[in-house]
């Protein structure tokens, strides 16, 4: 629970200019995580430590997979339906940055359990658009 209580404590304490609202919806943001705050430290050493998760990522961007950006997505009461959608650009920058470009994942991990009720997030096999 502590990640999480972090995240409500911080989502109250938001200035304007830290919060990006995701998909324009006010009621659906985003702020960025750093790891001088030791709950968000501790949680990316227990990501970072669990074997599973390790040797999963290791199978599909090889060995030392690096971490790039942390980003904590809060969805209000009453925020409209996403739809399906891209969490990563696959166009993103490969044609601007093409030396530096690699491959980017996103990994989703919720912080409280959801319900189908509640609009749980679906994945497609194969491809995260349908």
């Amino acid at each position: 629970t502590e990640p999480r209580d972090f995240v409500i404590s911080r989502n109250h304490h938001l200035t304007t200019h830290e919060s990006i609202y995701v998909l324009a919806q006010e009621k659906r943001y985003s702020f960025g995580l750093g790891t001088e705050e030791p709950t968000v430290a501790n949680a990316v050493e227990e990501l970072a430590s669990n074997q599973r998760l390790r040797s999963a990522l290791e199978k599909i961007m090889g060995p030392n997979p690096a971490l790039i950006e942390m980003t904590c997505i809060t969805t209000a009461y009453g925020a409209d339906d996403q739809g399906w959608h891209h969490d990563v650009l696959s166009e993103a920058s490969a044609m601007r940055f093409g030396r530096s470009f690699g491959p980017s994942y996103s990994i989703f991990i919720q912080l409280q359990n959801t319900t189908k009720e509640m609009g749980a997030t679906e994945a497609c096999p194969g491809t995260h658009y349908c």
